[in-house]
């Protein structure tokens, strides 16, 4: 056979898909385990990974092969045949290569090896394999070819675990919906089985994905409606409207699931609607956002009792989320505080402290820094009862409390709490907080005149947050620079700051109530180079308020 470029790409693409395999494996067992995992990953596909060659490189002893076999329930070499056999039923399924030249790709020097080996682990010769999966050519019309092609599904995925579709649950399944193919999930298998159905999805266009989701396969269990949430929340972050398209897949999931979900249905079908809506929330489309929380909310209208107080925490939370991003903080407010006694009950950690976060900041916003004592408080407590508590959250945490006491005029705790939190900073390498840190400890110096290390301190913070791209700290940096000279008599400073890094920002950024009259100010004071105090610092507070403005926050995320 003729090694020729598109066969070979097609040959790398297979072992793409069994690399993902073995990845996947990898995680699931010990650590002593994992350099063997990396090194069938490097070389599964070389015909000369052996086990023999394995124990002869040191990479495996008597007591990680046995270590091997407990934990993934075959041994070493089985494991290799297993991963041949893979990447030999891609290259039947996926292309017309003839089976002898299927064989030579794998390293078989005898096409009877590779037919023995393959029937050992897929229980068919790879012609019946091959057959099997082009089986629905032979049907007529568009429904046949559906058909087939969910009953090939069905048989990868089960083939891939070695696992079959009992014929009597298959039977009852048919009783809901005749004539349909199921894919459904086995308990035992059920997260490894997700992965698989969101490898065949993925293949498909987004109107196709649809289609299958909601007419052809019917899941069993929320693994997969899980998966694809989580896949909705990273790739949005990368691509809002990808992380849109899987949160309407996770909801189709959920709605071809209805029977099987059974006394569940409702409460994950209005769960699914409202990650739609925050998905949509996180794209700008806030009108989207509101009619899917407006939809979750009606089917979520069941007898006082009937809900999921879980799912009911995290419907409160995302429509908090949408709240906050249209600015109406009282309301996200009382839907947080709705969460947080819910997620108390549960004793949820986590939501605990992400709903007590959001407070933080909207109080914060608010300009009611007593407010924030009792949640900050609270959110400290939590992380510091955790055996690996999140310590960039605690350097947050120590943060926020030094402004907040820095606000109500409590000098002495806020240092305190600055030197805690610049010793969690030494810990990472975090260049924006390490920035913010200057900032703060330049308002401490300032408040105890000393106004030559404030002016230092907020150079290089100014310096430091221009550098990462942060324009509005920058220019809040800047203005408290230019009060400083300002008091000083330094007024062509004063000018130049404002000119150059002041109100370019305000006049880009979008401005509410009285922050365009204190632009507006400002620049007329410019205008006449007559710039009193009260305009600096009422500028000060425009700044301020855009910097901490949580819905600004979480449009950057």
């Amino acid at each position: 056979m003729l090694r020729t470029k598109p066969i070979m790409k097609l040959f790398e693409r297979a072992q793409a898909v069994v690399a993902r395999r073995i990845r996947r494996d990898r995680a699931r067992v010990s650590e002593e385990l994992r350099p063997v995992f990396d090194h069938i990953e490097e070389r599964f596909y070389d015909v000369d990974l052996t086990l023999d060659d394995m124990a002869r490189k040191g990479v495996v002893n008597r007591q990680l092969r046995v270590s091997f076999r407990e934990q993934m329930g075959v041994g070493i070499k089985a494991y290799l045949l297993r991963l041949k056999a893979e990447l030999g039923k891609w290259l039947l399924w996926k292309t017309h290569l003839q089976v002898q030249h299927v064989a030579e790709l794998l390293g078989y020097s005898c096409n009877f090896n590779f037919v023995r080996d393959f029937g050992k682990w897929t229980g068919q010769s790879p012609e019946a394999f091959r057959d099997a999966r082009r089986g629905w050519s032979a049907e007529s019309g568009a429904a046949g070819r559906r058909r087939g092609r969910v009953a090939a599904a069905r048989e990868r995925i089960c083939s891939r675990l070695g696992v079959a579709l009992p014929p009597m649950r298959e039977q009852g399944l048919a009783a809901v919906a005749p004539g349909t193919c199921f894919v459904y999930i086995v308990d035992d298998h059920a997260e490894e089985m997700a992965q698989m159905l969101w490898e065949i999805l993925r293949e498909e266009t987004t109107g196709r994905q649809l289609d299958l989701l909601r007419h052809e396969f019917l899941f069993g269990g929320p693994e997969l409606f899980d998966l694809l949430n989580r896949r909705s929340r990273e790739l949005g972050r990368r691509n809002r409207r990808h992380g849109v398209e899987l949160a309407e897949l996770a909801l189709a999931t959920v709605e071809g699931s209805a029977a099987l979900l059974g006394e569940r249905f409702g409460d994950l079908h209005a769960l699914a609607i409202a990650r739609l809506g925050n998905a949509l929330r996180l794209a700008g489309d806030l009108h989207g956002a509101n009619e899917a929380f407006r939809r979750g909310e009606a089917l979520w209208a069941v007898p006082e009792g009937g809900r999921d107080r879980y799912i009911e925490a995290e419907i409160c939370s995302l429509k908090a989320s949408l709240r906050l991003f249209e600015r109406r903080f009282e309301d996200a407010l009382e839907l947080l505080d709705r969460t947080l006694e819910i997620s108390r009950g549960h004793g949820d950690v986590e939501m605990q402290v992400n709903s007590l976060l959001q407070r933080i900041a909207i109080k914060g916003y608010l300009e009611r820094p007593n407010d924030m004592f009792p949640d900050l408080d609270e959110v400290e407590a939590l992380l510091e009862t955790q055996v690996n508590p999140n310590r960039i959250m605690l350097l947050g945490i120590y943060q926020e409390r030094t402004l907040a006491y820095l606000e109500t005029g409590n000098v002495a705790e806020a240092k305190k709490c600055l030197t805690r939190a610049k010793a969690l900073c030494e810990e990472f390498d975090h260049p924006m907080t390490r920035h913010q840190l200057d900032w703060i400890e330049g308002r401490l110096a300032q408040s105890a005149g000393d106004v030559v290390m404030a002016e230092r301190l907020y150079r290089q913070a100014r310096a430091g947050f221009l550098d990462l791209g942060d324009r509005v700290t920058g220019a809040l940096a800047a203005v408290d620079i230019a009060i400083l000279c300002h008091e000083q008599g330094r007024f062509p400073e004063v000018m130049a700051l404002l000119t150059g890094d002041v109100l370019p920002v305000l006049e880009e950024v979008p401005l509410r109530g009285e922050a365009v009259a204190t632009m507006e100010l400002l620049r007329e004071a410019v205008e006449a180079e007559a710039i009193a105090l009260a305009a600096l610092q009422k500028a000060r507070e425009a700044l301020r308020q855009i910097q901490r403005d949580p819905a600004r926050r979480g449009e950057q995320v």
